[in-house]
């Protein structure tokens, strides 16, 4: 499918960059590395993690999302926030 989804992308100028691609697993053999996939004549790479539209995808047997780095952006604007109001205050 991948070589379809390549030669098709040629016919139409598609350039699929394997750099920014990764392969994910999910299920009960998710730890085992299966064969080794390509786009054209180089082969992606196998990741634990997956970021797709802002959201990380953590392998494992069942789906699971990482919400850590959201978090931390949260908390950290949040005193930004709150620490620019209380300045003022202490005076």
């Amino acid at each position: 499918m991948l070589d379809i989804c390549y030669s098709v992308g040629s016919m139409w100028d598609i350039t699929f960059n394997p750099n920014k691609s990764v392969l994910f697993m999910i299920g009960k053999e998710y730890d085992h590395i299966a064969c080794d996939l390509t786009v054209g004549n180089q082969s992606l790479a196998w990741s634990q993690t997956l970021k797709y539209l802002g959201v990380n995808f953590i392998s494992g047997c069942m789906l699971d999302v990482d919400v850590s780095v959201n978090r931390r952006r949260f908390y950290s604007a949040a005193a930004n926030g709150i620490l620019s109001n209380v300045k003022y205050a202490m005076q």
